[in-house]
């Protein structure tokens, strides 16, 4: 997958990437690629951080869609991800 010129594997580092995100250097839907792109690496990690933070995702990716959510109440609730800490 390529984001923004820069080769990225799936299985990539899922921090970085939402980093990007919230840094505002990758689109929301570049997020969503990326994201289910890397599904089955993911959903397969055991219970870890980078798990928690792909579920996060996932969630606020449904609820967004659904319209229980904004794309900065989306933002908001990635960065409040214990894995990413302070930003």
């Amino acid at each position: 997958m390529v984001l923004d010129g820069n080769a990225l594997n799936v299985d990539g580092d899922l921090k970085q990437i939402a980093t990007k995100y919230l840094n505002r250097e990758i689109s929301l839907r570049d997020l969503e690629d990326w994201v289910a792109s890397g599904f089955s690496y993911l959903a397969a990690l055991p219970q870890c951080a980078e798990r928690d933070l792909y579920g996060t995702i996932e969630l606020g990716l449904a609820e967004m869609s659904i319209g229980h959510r904004n794309e900065d109440e989306f933002r908001d609730l990635v960065g409040d991800s214990e894995y990413l800490g302070v930003l």
